[in-house]
């Protein structure tokens, strides 16, 4: 499953109709780090790209909040949510 981020939150999305998740983006924007809280412990993995499709980042996390680009300098960023 994969979510695409690029609209202020809190948003439903989903690929399948039984997969439907929760998550909010905070603080949006944001001028270094943020956060995604899922509404359920998932495990996977989720990918930081910048405005040219260079991955600036890319971990594997486990739970229901993650935070990430800790180290982002201003930007347009794409993160991507996969489980």
């Amino acid at each position: 499953m994969e979510w695409n981020v690029s609209t202020p939150m809190p948003t439903k999305l989903s690929t399948r109709q039984d997969a439907e998740y929760e998550f909010s983006v905070y603080p949006n924007p944001s001028n270094t780090s943020f956060k995604v809280a899922l509404d359920k412990e998932i495990s996977g993995e989720y990918e930081i790209f910048n405005f040219n499709g260079q991955i600036i980042e890319k971990e594997k996390f486990n739970g229901s909040e993650i935070s990430v680009g800790d180290n982002l300098k201003e930007g347009i960023y794409f993160f991507i949510l996969k489980s």
